[in-house]
């Protein structure tokens, strides 16, 4: 059940929000170079990520422990994993604050804003704060959330003057940290310099299909011409259901002939539903009613996951390349549902 945040934990929230845009950190920082802030009683850190130096998207984006920076590696890795930027984007668990322009403020923080006295002038000068959650639309922190990020902001800002005070040499070009830990023997917050765990990154084991008899079934099925292009789209749109705290974000499981551009399936997934059951599931269903297609493109990391042992097994290339009959299909599908009333 959600619980909102009181009046009083926005204010401490905003003070400490405006005390760190005071320091500017975007000077210190970029996005990339993550300062780890790890308070008392936590056992794994809270990852940071200052965006601004370039120049534009002002904010602080915070993951909370490994299974965060998982997410952070996630999304700056799409150019290496194929996964497209904005399924990256949508699959974030984090915490962010962003400087933008007023009409960019969700009409709940407006209210806060109001309620607190702030004034904030001027574009890209606004203060607000998303929380972002995979399978959802970003949407204003709760109560937990709202205590978690007081809490980080706390050591961030003196993590930032510590950083500045005593120039920490710290080496980012080579994988190095800023590391900022609250130590409990001492009672005491101590700066260091670490890197990241060398295994951060999203784990995509691969699926066996553990029915023999199946697999033997398909293996015997004709081998026809043909292109599969397979993705996992977000439509950026909200959707309220009962029983959610927040707006879904829908995810579509999408399949389109590459040979003409015809789309096969589009299937709607819940926040609970797997993308690898759902991937597994559709080929193995194709493979049954029309043969072993000769091709499947993709560039989803979930997808190379579920179908890679049972393209190999059915003699069916499994290729990353670009999908240019889908992102038309895709253009199409999204424009459709932008004109809705």
């Amino acid at each position: 059940m959600r619980k909102e945040a009181s009046l009083e934990q926005w204010k401490e929230l905003y003070e400490l929000g405006i005390e760190l845009k005071g320091l500017e950190p975007w000077k210190d920082f970029w996005d990339m170079d993550l300062i780890v802030i790890c308070p008392k009683g936590r056992k794994e850190p809270f990852f940071c990520s200052v965006m601004g130096k370039g120049g534009s998207c002002y904010g602080i984006s915070v993951y909370s422990g490994y299974e965060g920076l998982k997410d952070f590696e996630m999304l700056t890795a799409t150019e290496i994993t194929g996964i497209s930027s904005e399924y990256a984007m949508f699959e974030q668990n984090n915490l962010t604050c962003y400087l933008g322009d007023r009409d960019e403020v969700p009409p709940q923080q407006k209210k806060v804003i109001k309620e607190l006295g702030l004034s904030f002038r001027g574009r890209g000068q606004w203060m607000y704060f998303l929380s972002f959650k995979r399978r959802y639309m970003p949407y204003t922190p709760d109560e937990d959330e709202v205590e978690e990020l007081i809490r980080v902001y706390k050591g961030l800002a003196a993590a930032v003057r510590e950083y500045r005070e005593n120039d920490i040499p710290v080496d980012y070009e080579s994988g190095e940290c800023f590391w900022y830990i609250y130590h409990e023997k001492e009672q005491c917050w101590k700066s260091e310099i670490h890197g990241l765990p060398d295994d951060a990154g999203t784990e995509y084991p691969i699926v066996e299909l553990e029915d023999e008899i199946l697999k033997k079934k398909l293996q015997k099925r004709p081998l026809i011409d043909g292109e599969l292009q397979l993705d996992f789209i977000y439509l950026n749109g909200g959707v309220k259901e009962s029983g959610y705290d927040r707006p879904i974000n829908p995810l579509l499981f999408m399949a389109v002939d590459g040979d003409s551009g015809m789309v096969i399936t589009v299937e709607m997934m819940g926040p609970e539903d797997d993308e690898i059951d759902i991937s597994l599931n559709f080929l193995v269903q194709f493979i049954e009613q029309y043969g072993r297609i000769k091709t499947v493109k993709a560039r989803n990391a979930w997808i190379f996951s579920a179908l890679e042992d049972l393209c190999e097994y059915c003699g069916i290339n499994l290729v990353s390349e670009n999908m240019p009959e889908l992102e038309e299909a895709v253009e199409n599908m999204k424009g459709y549902f932008d004109k809705r009333p």
